[in-house]
């Protein structure tokens, strides 16, 4: 894991409450540009940083893209810090689609270091009646040499967000994560587009992707591990550690026209494992 490098970012004032951004599985950290520039302006001490195989952070392509790996690499990231973020009252972690399923994960073992968790359209408890059976034999079964596998998937990452209902799957987390694409793959930023990034206010998250398809050669094999072994589906174990190891409640946000993270069955979901009045 030494010899791996990760690209993080830290900024803001030095004794503001600390707050950690961990992001989705298509984009790069700047994804969430907007929202860290917006809480460093109210005082936080931001930390954010890209997953492994994610913007200019390397993947370990030894190891399975799972919630061991991600938690392993959030300890981390904290440790890079010249700044206590564990002590003494811990710090607050927002998680976005994958990285909520992180997040949560994350708490569910370290409970005592977060001190507030807020997740965004988070992924952990998309039902599996939303996989498909081509999803199932193209990314789980292992039937599909790899070399075809991965060329198969740097040309549906090409191809924008498609919304069709058929097309429902943990793998279609990215189609939340393509804001201002069509299905053709056209990456102009839609009527209201909102920059992500006050210093680069021209960059949009499909451009991102594109640039993460010609420049990290580990960003294909790390989104596949995430399709087969990340906390996406299947995490209702560790959100109950949630329920025995913390108090305080969660904070989940979820989009009414989101297709995959559908906020009737989230609030179901979360509220059977959490508790009422825990969400």
């Amino acid at each position: 894991m030494s010899t791996h490098l990760i690209r993080v970012h830290e900024w803001g004032p030095e004794d503001g409450k600390k707050i950690l951004l961990v992001h989705g599985i298509t984009t790069p950290c700047f994804a969430l540009g907007g929202i860290a520039h917006g809480l460093v302006a109210k005082g936080y001490r931001v930390m954010l940083f890209d997953l492994f195989g994610r913007g200019y952070s390397d993947s370990p392509t030894s190891l399975p893209h799972d919630l061991r790996l991600y938690t392993t690499q959030l300890l981390l990231v904290l440790s890079s810090s010249p700044l206590p973020w564990c002590v003494p009252s811990g710090f607050s972690l927002l998680g976005y689609s994958l990285g909520g399923g992180i997040a949560a994960g994350f708490t569910a073992y370290f409970p005592h270091l977060v001190e507030k968790l807020v997740l965004l359209a988070p992924a952990g408890l998309i039902r599996p009646q939303h996989m498909s059976s081509r999803s199932k034999v193209l990314y789980c079964t292992g039937l599909l040499p790899e070399p075809l596998l991965v060329w198969l998937c740097e040309r549906r990452l090409l191809a924008g967000p498609m919304y069709a209902k058929e097309n429902k799957a943990p793998s279609s987390v990215l189609n939340a994560e393509l804001p201002g694409t069509t299905a053709s793959g056209d990456s102009n930023p839609a009527p209201g587009f909102t920059p992500l990034s006050l210093t680069r206010p021209y960059l949009t998250v499909p451009q991102a992707v594109q640039w993460q398809l010609r420049s990290n050669v580990g960003f294909v094999p790390a989104f596949l591990s995430c399709i087969r072994y990340a906390p996406i589906t299947g995490q209702q174990a560790h959100w109950e550690r949630l329920r025995t190891g913390r108090r305080d409640e969660v904070l989940i946000v979820a989009g009414t026209e989101d297709p995959i993270v559908l906020p009737k069955e989230v609030r179901e979901d979360a509220e059977a494992l959490l508790g009422e009045g825990r969400v």
